[in-house]
């Protein structure tokens, strides 16, 4: 007859000992893991959000990646297993059911905990740019009438919707009407001049380009405004 295992705390016999304990004893004075802190970015005005250093579309798989990121083990399991259940609260707000499996002295053990976190909110850069009225580009749209000018107009915006989804400095920062047309103040000029080649295409006329000096940047590259005027007779 072999002899019979128990655990020394709780007295349950069981061949799954860890340190000479059950697992719900193990686990009662031990953890698996904690959970860091998540630092997550949502700016308020364009819906981005930045992870580390990089803005991107706001994306719950993401952020959930982030968040597995931060977990840290404080028992080494063979092999760990990091299971993470995202529930939004609100857009900003979230708790976080993780779940942390492995072999421990060859026992299986897992332990699960709620984490709560917040994005923070702030505007990125880009945005406070464009709330000031910085522009980098000028497009000017010209036709033989308002009618035609209002297409035009229409157009080009959603050309810029789809820029500004990868970048937001590609918004229409001010429209100035002009009795034979628009003028778009663009926020970006790698966006705007995307967009011009566009129009040039769809309505086969040629944009007229002009810059203007308006200072360097802080590494003391000459930075200029550009002007793309597209007239449509």
């Amino acid at each position: 007859m072999g002899f019979e295992r128990f655990c020394v705390k709780c007295g349950v016999v069981t061949d799954s000992l860890i340190k000479g304990k059950c697992q719900k004893c193990f686990l009662e004075r031990n953890e698996l893991f904690e959970v860091r802190d998540v630092n997550i970015e949502l700016c308020v005005k364009c819906g981005k959000m930045r992870i580390k250093s990089k803005w991107g579309a706001y994306n719950l798989e993401a952020i959930g990646e982030e968040v597995s990121k931060k977990v840290h083990l404080l028992i080494n399991l063979e092999p760990p297993k990091i299971n993470i259940s995202l529930e939004p609260i609100t857009e900003t707000d979230f708790d976080a059911e993780i779940k942390v499996s492995g072999f421990l002295e060859g026992v299986l053990v897992e332990e699960t905990k709620h984490h709560s976190f917040s994005l923070n909110k702030v505007s990125c850069d880009p945005c406070m740019k464009l709330v000031s009225n910085y522009r980098e580009s000028i497009i000017q749209l010209r036709a033989g009438s308002l009618s035609e000018s209002e297409y035009m107009f229409d157009v080009a915006k959603n050309f810029l919707s789809e820029e500004q989804a990868v970048d937001s400095l590609s918004a229409i920062v001010k429209t100035v009407k002009s009795p034979n047309g628009f003028d778009l103040w663009i926020g970006s000029n790698k966006g705007a001049y995307r967009v011009v080649r566009k129009l040039e295409k769809l309505f086969k006329i040629k944009a007229i380009t002009s810059k203007k000096l308006i200072g360097e940047d802080r590494s003391g590259k000459v930075k200029y405004r550009f002007t793309y005027c597209l007239k449509k007779k």
